[in-house]
């Protein structure tokens, strides 16, 4: 749902600037999309979508005596679940340019037990899909 991409995610030095106004709008927020997320129970039983904007970045070789950094991409796909208190399970079903990009399975809370019973269905069931 749009309201998921629009809900801000902000380090601790960002809210400490927001004041209480600011903070309780956006918890109010939260419950507005939490609503609507639960409205979509009687109708879907879990929401599928991609766990990252793209597949795993690639990590060049590691040199010696130099440190590495070892980015783990990009966290845009993590606010929903957080945003919602949802379970998710992340699955590595897809792959692009031979490096691995997982999709997601977004439960209702508190569906955590339903939600990994569709991931392993999936994991069992389906042939990962390679571009």
């Amino acid at each position: 749902h749009r309201d998921l991409h629009s809900f801000p995610t902000r380090r601790s030095s960002d809210l400490e600037k927001l004041g209480p106004d600011g903070y309780r709008a956006l918890i109010l927020q939260r419950q507005e999309i939490r609503t609507k997320h639960a409205a979509l129970a009687p109708v879907v039983d879990a929401l599928i979508a991609p766990a990252s904007p793209g597949p795993a970045p690639k990590i060049m070789q590691d040199q010696p005596g130099k440190p590495v950094d070892r980015p783990t991409g990009n966290s845009v796909f993590n606010v929903p679940s957080s945003v919602l208190g949802a379970p998710v399970v992340n699955l590595p079903l897809t792959a692009v340019g031979g490096l691995p990009m997982g999709i997601q399975i977004l439960g209702q809370p508190p569906t955590d037990a339903r939600c990994a019973a569709y991931a392993g269905w999936m994991l069992k069931t389906l042939t990962p899909a390679v571009a």
